[in-house]
């Protein structure tokens, strides 16, 4: 099963957050609220 994420953050920010996390499988980052809803992603 392939798992990925999306975020708002920017790379910056995301990198920050993956430092205190164990995360496995990618994650896209600084997407805008009208890509995330063209993906039909809850927001």
């Amino acid at each position: 099963m392939l798992t990925s994420a999306v975020s708002p953050d920017s790379k910056q920010q995301l990198e920050a957050t993956l430092e205190k996390l164990t995360i496995t499988y990618p994650i896209a980052y600084g997407l805008t609220e009208q890509q995330m809803k063209q993906l039909g992603l809850y927001i």
